[in-house]
């Protein structure tokens, strides 16, 4: 049931920038032109769209630095398991055609960064903190098991919630 609505998409929006964005004001995705055109990258494209599921579970619920970075991560979980499902080549980078190139060095699915040691207050450096837990435990289990939890818990994950109180979610929502 979430983004059970019709969305707008502009393949040519942000005018011109090399930057994509969900608009909740708006329930526009919008995809950059800038270097390579975002809109091509599959990644990209599942990435935008979890922003809009994460709105309709809980609308304009990404305040606050660690929050935020909550959500850039399971958004590029999305992203990336999206990808790796398609093909496994370079399964780690995430964003392989936008990114990790010359215009930009995109975001990988297998950091070592500890939290909360290695947070530094940027929500998409931070969130791969997020995004290689997520990808750890489908590597454990399943990709469809970690999606259900993910998606069953979006509309837990509340203004400026924590990335354990976001884990425990996560487990609250396995065990019911």
């Amino acid at each position: 049931g979430l983004a059970a609505y019709s969305l707008k998409v502009d393949a040519h929006g942000m005018d011109g920038a090399d930057v994509s964005a969900y608009s909740p004001l708006q329930d526009v995705l919008a995809f950059g032109d800038g270097n390579v055109d975002d809109a091509e990258d599959a990644a990209v494209l599942v990435h935008e769209y979890g922003h809009a599921l994460s709105h309709s579970a809980l609308a304009f619920g990404n305040s606050g630095v660690e929050r935020r970075a909550l959500e850039e991560g399971f958004c590029d979980y999305l992203g990336g398991s999206y990808a790796r499902h398609l093909s496994d080549y370079q399964w780690n980078r995430l964003f392989k055609w936008d990114g990790h190139n010359e215009f930009w060095d995109g975001r990988v699915l297998n950091t070592d960064k500890m939290y909360p040691t290695n947070l530094v207050g940027q929500m998409h450096k931070d969130g791969e903190i997020f995004s290689s837990a997520l990808t750890q435990l489908e590597n454990q289990t399943s990709r469809a098991l970690v999606h259900e939890l993910l998606l069953g818990s979006m509309p837990f994950f509340l203004p400026n919630q924590t990335m354990p109180a976001a884990a425990q979610i996560i487990l609250e929502t396995d065990s019911s």
